[in-house]
């Protein structure tokens, strides 16, 4: 949850700017389903005048995420035409695996899939069918 923006200050076409965020939990049905931590971000944005983008486009100078993958993961995934039920697929997949395999009861199965798993897209080129993959990383398992 976005909870204000703070400085921002241009330097020859480039702006930096602080945001900050708030810790949020959210409850449904009464339960926990993700956490979120209090975080400051500093980014800088180069101001590129007329590029008449379509979408925001950006770099990232590493990687997307800081799992330690050294254990690799277990991936559930979903098949089928609706991108949507897809990703729910390939989500109930990866709490139905933590419950038989692991033993987690399916309210922490799930709570552990909403913080620290990863839903990638990872075919579309077998229309209408969509492959959507549910990356969970092995090393939270030890």
């Amino acid at each position: 949850m976005l909870t204000g923006a703070g400085r921002a200050g241009g330097l020859g076409g480039i702006e930096r700017i602080r945001v900050a965020f708030r810790a949020v939990i959210r409850v449904t049905g009464g339960q926990f389903t993700a956490i979120e931590s209090p975080i400051d971000v500093t980014f800088k944005v180069d101001l590129i005048k007329d590029a008449r983008l379509r979408l925001p486009r950006y770099t990232t100078p590493g990687p997307v995420t800081d799992h330690s993958d050294s254990k690799g993961y277990e991936v559930t995934t979903g098949i089928g035409p609706d991108l949507m039920q897809c990703s729910r697929t390939a989500a109930m997949e990866m709490i139905d695996l933590l419950r038989t395999r692991f033993g987690y009861n399916p309210i922490d199965a799930y709570m552990l899939t909403s913080v620290c798993a990863d839903l990638r897209i990872s075919s579309i080129v077998d229309q209408p069918n969509w492959v959507v993959s549910f990356y969970f990383p092995r090393i939270v398992l030890e």
